[in-house]
């Protein structure tokens, strides 16, 4: 009589994958162009990619302070996707709320993300933030800061995901060799 239940379960957890595959699908970033009324709505369709992606998620960010793409970004390296952040380094000192929400970035460090806190300014990037997620690259016409409430628009990047996940790793793997 245990296993009914059991069974019951596995039967019905294969098409709840199947609709997530499709929704995912459904809310990828238009490659013409993308346009969100506010953050929060353009917050979700971008935990949703950073949910489905497959191999990468990078990011490039004048400044980084949300907890809910924090998250993501932590679900998807649990999930073996290679995740690297690089923001700039004067980023929290632009936004004014480097109190509760400016550790964050030690947070994702210490959880295992690979975070970069490095000038941005060499790259010239068109938007203050780039982001790959597999085989594709993002403007974002926005920070990503959890208390902004202005418009996004997202737009392909005038960049390649290499070129995207090169810029955001980190220089400390390449140290490593050197402190025998």
């Amino acid at each position: 009589m245990a296993s009914t239940p059991l069974l019951c379960g596995k039967a019905k957890a294969e098409p709840r994958a199947a609709e997530t595959q499709v929704f995912a699908a459904q809310i990828r970033f238009n490659p013409e162009g993308s346009q969100y009324p506010s953050f929060s709505s353009f917050r979700d369709a971008l935990n949703a990619q950073i949910y489905s992606a497959q191999h990468r998620v990078c990011i490039l960010s004048d400044d980084f302070q949300d907890r809910e793409i924090g998250f993501a970004l932590y679900n998807a390296s649990r999930r073996a996707v290679l995740t690297r952040l690089r923001v700039d380094s004067r980023g929290s000192l632009k936004s004014g709320t480097a109190g509760r929400l400016g550790r964050l970035l030690d947070e994702l460090q210490a959880s295992g993300i690979p975070v970069l806190e490095k000038s941005l300014k060499s790259l010239r990037m068109p938007e203050p933030t780039i982001l790959a997620i597999d085989q594709r690259a993002w403007s974002i016409s926005a920070v990503l800061i959890e208390t902004s409430s202005k418009a996004v628009e997202v737009e392909a990047a005038p960049f390649t995901t290499q070129e995207v996940c090169n810029w955001a790793e980190a220089a400390s793997s390449a140290k490593a060799a050197t402190l025998r």
